[in-house]
């Protein structure tokens, strides 16, 4: 089942990052930075608010003044939880965004959960290789697949290395956008769910890893939506199954990304779930990562 708990971290020091920039087509430099931060703040408020009417239960944390990354908005970049209990730090690119990564947060999830397996990769730093978590990896986890798009932010290597400590199966591929660069994080192209794989085609390098992932969704009992590379843009992969805890599943979405769905799509994702959504144009715009990256799991 997807998770019924969920972390975030309330951004009280955002805004753009230049480390990031240059690999993540999304952001945008804000023509007036003073406002940006209190906007973000509303816009977080909005999402907590949505998920919490629905019954959804938040770990809430602030951000803290030694964390000095723009980016801890988005803290599935730097751990994540999984159903088999196991707790991962990941290691992460930019240099700023390595503040995020908190022990009081890791001390918080040991206690609360007890984790069977705690495993800090973040010594792959140090020889260059970075596996930014449920940004660079959209795992299906009742196959135990791990899909992820070849980037600066998603090595080989790593990936390799943390799919056989979970006993997963790694599938990678290269992407290419129409701008000539790579797709930065696998989660803004493609989103699994129980029954639906909401995927972007057009920016596939191969056409045959296309076709063969395609059909292993398929096998794997997933219908498809097929996304465009505009609607990636406006972040239509980049959404979150949640079970509620009357047990009905949902999509958490923004409206940027409702907006820009066909009406066939809509009706699709809507078939068996739920759909929430909130705004939140410039955590999206500046930030460069919309709301399934400022999610990250809690398994029990």
């Amino acid at each position: 089942m997807p998770a019924k708990e969920l972390l975030m971290v309330r951004p009280t020091v955002f805004g753009f990052n230049p480390e990031t920039a240059s690999s993540n087509t999304f952001q945008s430099q804000p023509l007036q930075p003073s406002i940006v931060q209190t906007i973000a703040v509303q816009e977080f408020e909005r999402v907590v608010e949505v998920l919490q009417q629905v019954g959804i239960r938040i770990h809430l944390f602030d951000q803290t003044s030694e964390t000095i990354s723009p980016d801890a908005v988005f803290p599935n970049n730097w751990f994540a939880h999984f159903p088999n209990q196991s707790l991962t730090v990941f290691p992460m690119q930019s240099a700023k965004r390595r503040t995020e990564k908190r022990s009081d947060i890791i001390e918080y999830l040991k206690s609360e959960l007890q984790p069977k397996v705690f495993q800090d990769m973040s010594d792959w730093e140090v020889d260059g290789f970075f596996l930014e978590g449920t940004g660079s990896m959209v795992i299906d986890h009742p196959n135990k697949i791990i899909y992820a798009a070849s980037s600066s932010r998603t090595h080989t290597r790593a990936l390799q290395d943390f799919a056989e400590l979970q006993g997963y199966r790694a599938i990678w591929f290269p992407t290419k956008t129409s701008s000539g660069v790579p797709v930065y994080h696998t989660n803004v192209m493609m989103a699994i769910g129980s029954r639906l794989a909401i995927i972007c085609k057009d920016v596939f390098a191969e056409e045959f890893d296309w076709y063969g992932i395609q059909q292993l969704l398929i096998q794997t009992g997933h219908d498809i939506v097929v996304i465009d590379e505009w609607q990636m843009q406006q972040f239509c992969g980049n959404i979150l199954e949640i079970s509620l805890p009357a047990g009905q599943l949902a999509w958490i979405m923004s409206e940027t990304a409702r907006n820009a769905f066909t009406p066939a799509q809509m009706a699709q994702l809507s078939t068996h779930h739920l759909i929430l959504s909130a705004s939140i144009p410039t955590i999206e715009t500046v930030g460069g990562g919309g709301i399934r990256c400022m999610l990250a799991e809690i398994y029990r």
